[in-house]
C-alpha cells in the first residue's frame, strides 16, 4: 500500500507537471517543480493517513521517503532537459550526423555557436539561486549559501577537498 501510494502520488505530480508546463512554460522551472513535488508530497501524507488503516508515523515516513527519492531523481534528471546543457547538445548534434561523428572544425563550430555557460547562467538567474548586481556581478543568494554549505559539508565528510574532485 505505501510503495503504491507514492507511486500514484508520484505519478499524479508528473502529470499536473506536464499538464502545467504545456499550458504555460514557468520561468523559475525548477523552483515550480520542486514547489510541486512538496505539495505532492503533503498530499501523499494525507492520503496514506485516511486510506491506510495501519497508518504510523514510520509508514508515513516510508511512503515519504519513497516518494522523495523518485521526485528528487526526477527533477535532477529534469535540470538536463530544462538547461542547454552540453553534453545532451553534443551528443543530439552527433545522433543527427548520418555518420555519428564530427569533424574538428564541425565541433569548433558547434562550440562556438553555443554559448552554454551563458544559458546556465540564465537559469541560474531565473531560478534565483544568484543575483546580479547593480554594477553588473552575480552574487549568491542566501538559499543558495545554505545549499552550497551543505554540500561543502558533505564533501569534508566524506574527505573530498573543496576545489575539484
Amino acid at each position: 500500500m505505501i510503495l503504491l501510494t507514492a507511486l500514484l502520488c508520484f505519478l499524479l505530480v508528473l502529470g499536473a507537471h506536464f499538464l502545467y508546463w504545456r499550458i504555460r512554460l514557468p520561468e523559475a522551472t525548477i523552483r515550480v517543480l520542486m514547489g510541486m513535488f512538496v505539495g505532492g508530497l503533503v498530499a501523499c501524507e494525507i492520503a496514506l493517513a485516511f486510506l491506510d488503516r495501519e497508518f504510523s508515523v514510520c509508514r508515513g515516513t516510508y511512503a515519504a521517503s519513497l516518494y522523495g527519492t523518485l521526485a528528487l531523481s526526477y527533477v535532477i534528471t529534469y535540470t538536463a532537459v530544462d538547461s542547454d546543457s552540453a553534453t545532451l547538445s553534443l551528443i543530439i548534434k552527433f545522433c543527427r550526423k548520418t555518420n555519428r561523428s564530427l569533424s574538428e572544425s564541425e565541433l569548433q563550430q558547434f562550440i562556438h555557436a553555443r554559448p552554454f555557460v551563458r544559458s546556465r547562467i540564465d537559469q541560474l538567474l531565473r531560478d534565483g539561486l544568484v543575483t546580479k548586481t547593480n554594477d553588473g556581478r552575480l552574487r549568491l543568494t542566501g538559499s543558495t549559501l545554505v545549499i552550497l554549505d551543505i554540500f561543502d559539508a558533505y564533501r569534508r565528510l566524506i574527505g573530498r577537498t573543496t576545489s575539484g574532485g
